[in-house]
């Protein structure tokens, strides 16, 4: 039950999320591919530091603090 919820939570966010930032580009069009456009390399750029953020956690916390018996 509670994973449903937790989906129905996470869905409501991100259409709530993507209804303002289309709702930005709207505003900010002015007949051309620009605002699309910035919009695609923010949110590339945005996902990407993410990505490093993410990564660099993933690394601190998968390292290994001493080898198990018998492993070279």
């Amino acid at each position: 039950e509670s994973a449903g919820t937790a989906a129905a939570v996470i869905g409501t966010i991100s259409t709530l999320g993507g209804a303002v930032v289309g709702a930005i580009i709207d505003a900010a069009y002015d007949g051309t591919i620009i605002p699309l456009a910035t919009a695609g390399a923010l949110g590339c750029g945005i996902a990407f530091i993410f990505y490093l953020w993410a990564d660099r956690v993933w690394e601190q916390e998968v390292q290994p603090t001493s080898r198990a018996a018998g492993t070279t």
